[in-house]
């Protein structure tokens, strides 16, 4: 999901999910507000024709299988490597090329207590998706009046969430990462603050995973490489749409329900890929992934009984339903209103869950021609920089201007980025960033977290003691994972060495006689994914070693 180091997708035409190569949006027509350059209008509240309105009841609807939440009883195992190697969670998890495929764009619409769930399920879920060492987690969980083993991700912290607030990030993290294909339906949770998500048992074994994962990216190869993307943003998506309508084969809801366990897996898109039957699930969640490798913002949405998307072009959302376009009339059901689904929908299926309500974008213009002939502007690019002070972020662009948020909000004309940007307060920064420019649509969202430690930490003495060594103690505002103690014998810190420390004081050998060197120290913690993220450094200390 993030990543401040490079990454890259061995299938991606453009660089879409890379954690320095952030991208947003650029903001299209809205009554009243003034455009970016290059934006056409868009029509409000155009008149269905007449043909729209006809209400079809043999579209499908109903092979949905809902998310079902069972009780955790007990855990067997929390998941085994075959060669006994620890079980670990480092930044290189984050290194791989299936990123590029997710969208973080409900991640940026969560509470921060969310979002650090949804970031644990991500660290956890990218273990498995890399290793082919790492087993499936067991537990013994309540189904109903039965109590059955089932296999899972291994169980994270949920302390500080309902369990409505846990369903609700759960169900988003696995439609919005439709790259874990071996997620099922099932979600895990206990009394005392701990989930964990199901997975199909074929899945469960690494080597066996191993061997899935390798059929899946070679099918995903297959498919991006019948997409030209060399003509617009709309040509490009209406080719992944006819794709899937050509490749994909639509299961009825009584095939797939008969039997609950999901042998064909039509709730993911390994059935999809590797089948070629599938249900609405399995169309919306391969959508969702092609799309934003393209570079094309797309989300999926659900209900009780059927799932569908919404693509972004400029700051204007369209939904799109490629289960319905393919099983009745080709791209009816393509770039449409909220309001023309609705009048063609009284089943209701198009209802989403409740959790939806404030976060989904809205869709309430009508597609314009324009749009149309239009390509999108590369990413800029984004750097960050660990300082003394915090953090800064430097951004840049090949083409037209840079404007971001820190809020995971969309960055307006007002968010000109135009120096670049210190942080120095503790907190979440969910930064998002775009590039706009005359005659194009603006990229695609790029949305990830940069942190900053709140606290303080200061020396509170440091000493030459005898051995030429110097003993450092210091002082906190609050509890860190650890410290980072720096000395340098430059007054600049250029020439600094540093070391990570657990408890509240050093010891600094190795230095030379008659120097003076320079302390300073600052606290840190970690994220889920085994990142590091730091205090400002404390004031420093001079010490000059006279013993």
């Amino acid at each position: 999901m993030f990543d401040r180091d490079l990454k890259v997708c061995d299938w991606k035409k453009k660089n879409k999910k890379n954690a320095r190569i952030a991208a947003g949006m650029l903001a299209v027509a809205l009554t009243g507000i003034t455009l970016f350059p290059g934006t056409p209008d868009v029509t409000y509240g155009a008149q269905l024709a007449a043909d729209d309105l006809q209400i079809d009841d043999s579209l499908p609807r109903g092979g949905l299988m809902e998310t079902v939440t069972e009780p955790m009883v007990s855990v067997i195992s929390d998941g085994t490597r075959t060669m006994n190697r620890l079980r670990s969670i480092g930044p290189e998890l984050r290194q791989y090329d299936w990123d590029c495929y997710s969208s973080d764009y409900y991640y940026s619409k969560l509470s921060t207590k969310e979002q650090q769930l949804y970031e644990r399920l991500d660290a956890a879920c990218g273990e498995l998706l890399t290793s082919e060492e790492l087993n499936a987690a067991s537990y013994k969980v309540r189904s109903r009046s039965k109590t059955l083993t089932r296999r899972g991700t291994k169980k994270v912290s949920c302390l500080g969430l309902t369990n409505e607030q846990v369903k609700k990030v759960q169900t988003l993290f696995i439609y919005s990462n439709p790259q874990y294909y071996f997620l099922n339906t099932i979600l895990f949770t206990t009394d005392d603050g701990v989930c964990a998500l199901g997975m199909y048992d074929a899945f469960a074994d690494g080597s066996s995973r191993a061997r899935a994962t390798e059929q899946v990216s070679e099918r995903l190869e297959e498919l991006q490489a019948q997409i030209d993307e060399d003509g617009s943003v709309f040509d490009t998506e209406t080719q992944i749409h006819d794709l899937l309508c050509d490749e994909l084969v639509y299961m009825s809801g009584d095939d797939v329900l008969s039997d609950k366990t999901d042998p064909l897996f039509t709730q993911t898109i390994y059935g999809a890929l590797i089948n070629g039957e599938t249900v609405c699930a399995g169309y919306t969640k391969l959508y969702t992934m092609l799309c934003n490798a393209f570079g094309i913002d797309c989300i999926s949405v659900s209900s009780t009984d059927h799932a569908w998307n919404e693509v972004r072009y400029g700051d204007q959302w369209y939904i799109v339903d490629v289960t319905w376009d393919d099983t009745k009339n080709r791209e009816k059901f393509f770039h449409i209103t909220d309001r023309q689904m609705t009048a063609m929908d009284q089943n209701n299926s198009h209802v989403p869950y409740s959790f939806y309500d404030g976060i989904r974008p809205v869709a309430d213009a009508e597609f314009s021609g324009e749009l149309e002939m239009l390509s999108a502007l590369k990413q800029p690019q984004v750097e960050i920089e660990d300082t003394a002070s915090g953090v800064t972020i430097t951004m840049t662009s090949d083409g037209g201007e840079v404007f971001y948020t820190l809020d995971g909000t969309a960055p307006g004309e007002d968010d000109r980025y135009t120096q670049p940007i210190e942080l120095t307060d503790g907190g979440t920064y969910i930064v998002t960033a775009v590039a706009s420019g005359e005659g194009y649509l603006s990229s695609a969202y790029e949305i990830f977290p940069v942190r900053i430690a709140g606290g303080s930490v200061s020396v509170a003495s440091a000493a030459n003691v005898s051995g030429k060594k110097i003993k450092v103690k210091f002082k906190t505002s609050k509890s860190f994972s650890g410290y980072e103690i720096s000395y340098a014998s430059k007054r600049d810190f250029s020439n600094q060495k540093s070391a990570k420390v657990k408890s509240k004081a050093a010891l600094i050998s190795g230095l030379k006689k008659g120097k003076t060197y320079y302390i300073r120290v600052r606290g840190y913690k970690m994220d889920a994914y085994g990142n590091y993220y730091y205090t400002p450094y404390s004031k420093m200390k001079k010490v000059t070693i006279t013993k």
